[in-house]
């Protein structure tokens, strides 16, 4: 939202238009808010990266921090990138 400040924190740009499959690998992180429809849509775009990346034969690894609280809504997403 604000690449002028965003870029010192390491940010390469809008999450949902950057591709992560790089010659060499790429390692990221995503600290989305927890939210659990964005958390179900960042799972799915992880997802895409990392079999682009499979098919392609390069590493990718996202580290990911999602939210410890018990709701229904907050387990389904947790399922989803455990079952990743």
């Amino acid at each position: 939202a604000f690449p002028d400040l965003d870029w010192h924190f390491g940010s390469i740009g809008s999450f949902w238009e950057t591709s992560y499959v790089r010659k060499g690998g790429c390692c990221c992180e995503a600290n989305p808010p927890f939210s659990p429809g964005l958390m179900t849509k960042m799972v799915d775009h992880i997802h895409d990266q990392l079999n682009k990346a499979d098919r392609l034969g390069t590493l990718l690894t996202f580290v990911v921090v999602v939210p410890t609280a018990g709701s229904g809504k907050d387990r389904v997403v947790q399922k989803a990138a455990l079952n990743s």
